[in-house]
């Protein structure tokens, strides 16, 4: 588990430096927990399993999947893919957290290591 607060990046109107901020940060808090937890990355073809938690839920048709890029990301570059590599399936999902708990639970699923979790 990530403890990162997620948002939505659909409609967000903010200064690039508090945008480019927020990226690194999650980068960096999801890159280490990937390290950790897995350790020398699988090959595709594999999947993630991004599952937000926080107080509310977000809409589920676009503002969950944008407010999972950068963790995302980060995983599509522990695993030395690009976000967009068609072998890499990407499954979002959420649930409700505590008053103030947010974090992202990153599953890993491969076909030799089923549901790994960080």
């Amino acid at each position: 588990m990530v403890h990162i607060e997620t948002r939505s990046e659909a409609n967000k109107h903010e200064f690039w430096r508090a945008r480019q901020k927020r990226a690194k940060t999650q980068h960096m808090h999801v890159s280490g927990v990937l390290a950790a937890t897995f350790g020398r990355a699988p090959k595709p073809p594999l999947g993630f399993v991004l599952r937000r938690v926080a107080p509310r839920q977000l809409d589920h048709s676009d503002n969950v999947n944008t407010s999972m890029k950068f963790p995302r990301d980060a995983c599509a570059k522990g695993v030395g893919r690009d976000a967009r590599d068609p072998r890499i399936a990407w499954i979002y999902e959420q649930r409700n957290g505590g008053v103030r708990e947010y974090a992202v639970e990153i599953i890993l699923i491969t076909p030799n290591i089923d549901g790994a979790t960080a």
